[in-house]
């Protein structure tokens, strides 16, 4: 039997392909390579399963999948300070992750959708991009954590 949170995230890569137009991957981890970026990235990852009891034959899982858009900033080659400056072209990454969190918010496509056997729970966008990886490798990143929960009965 394939675990849970493998069949969600496959059956998730597909609604976003599906959903955005964009190719999104399966991935472990994000990038860290700029040259990897020039183009934007979109993937998949699942990170975490949560399990409780809801009966005594019932176990409800919490499956945590994170979606990630990531390129790197044009330009970068003498990497000052200046590239972060670079608001417009941040700006209209934000707004591309504000695309897909739409697909999750209420009237999105995907949020009330059963996928993979698992129904949509809550998404987070904590930090909206990551820093650390902006400011030592000029990679714009954000990743969305979207939890689904699983039911299975035993």
């Amino acid at each position: 039997m394939a675990a849970p949170i493998k069949v969600l995230a496959i059956a998730l890569l597909a609604e976003l392909n599906s959903a955005t137009g964009k190719t999104f991957t399966r991935r472990y981890a994000p990038y860290y390579d700029s040259e990897q970026l020039v183009e934007a990235k979109y993937f998949v990852i699942a990170t975490r399963e949560r399990n409780s009891v809801a009966a005594r034959t019932v176990e409800r899982s919490d499956l945590t999948i994170l979606v990630g858009v990531q390129q790197a900033l044009p330009d970068t080659a003498d990497k000052n300070d200046e590239f972060i400056e670079n608001t417009e072209w941040l700006d209209d990454r934000m707004d591309e992750v504000e695309t897909i969190k739409a697909l999750f918010r209420p009237g999105g496509a995907l949020r009330n959708k059963s996928i993979g056997g698992c129904e949509f729970k809550s998404m987070a966008n904590d930090p909206v991009y990551m820093p650390e990886l902006l400011l030592d490798n000029a990679i714009f990143t954000s990743m969305l954590e979207l939890v689904y929960e699983f039911e299975t009965e035993g």
